[in-house]
């Protein structure tokens, strides 16, 4: 009899975990999986360089990695994509993040004449908790499911105009 209901208990448990899991990251793409938390924001400019600043307005803290991607759009060709570009945040570390906590960078201006927007991703601590706590397990200690395993979250800025031409 106990065995039966420690056997039913695990079954519920495991369950509901994947069903949390689910509708948490349900079929979203990975690049499009927007963070509530995570705001990034054009500051300023600067002799030819970006000001950006990555504000944590959530609740737990969070690990942004150590890079911000740049997308350019042709306002001429809208639907073309053009790929990106990649700026380092920090000497190559990964960034913790507390909450309420903002993150100033500068890295230099796009120049190719294109409209542009920049992103940085994170992962959340309650997720690299949970990854800790069922790699303890016994039932996940060699293979985590795609549903369980670690998913960032994106902040985009806004689409930007290219930086003004200078005057000869």
């Amino acid at each position: 009899m106990r065995k039966r209901v420690f056997l039913i208990a695990i079954t519920v448990a495991l369950i509901a975990t994947l069903a949390v899991s689910y509708w948490l990251i349900r079929d979203t793409p990975e690049r499009s999986r927007v963070s509530k938390s995570l705001t990034l924001s054009l500051v300023g400019r600067t002799n030819g360089n970006l000001v950006l600043a990555i504000k944590n307005s959530g609740s737990q803290t969070f690990d942004i990695m150590s890079f911000m991607e740049v997308e350019f759009s042709d306002p001429a060709h809208p639907l073309d994509y053009v790929p990106e570009d990649y700026h380092h945040l920090t000497n190559g570390w990964d960034v913790t993040l507390p909450p309420g906590s903002t993150l100033q960078f500068t890295c230099p201006a796009p120049t190719n004449h294109f409209h542009w927007r920049a992103g940085v991703s994170g992962i959340g601590h309650r997720q690299i908790t949970l990854q800790k706590a069922l790699r303890r397990a016994w039932l996940f200690k060699d293979y985590i499911p795609p549903l369980l395993a670690l998913h960032s979250e994106y902040a985009w800025t806004e689409w930007l105009p290219p930086e003004p031409a200078k005057p000869h």
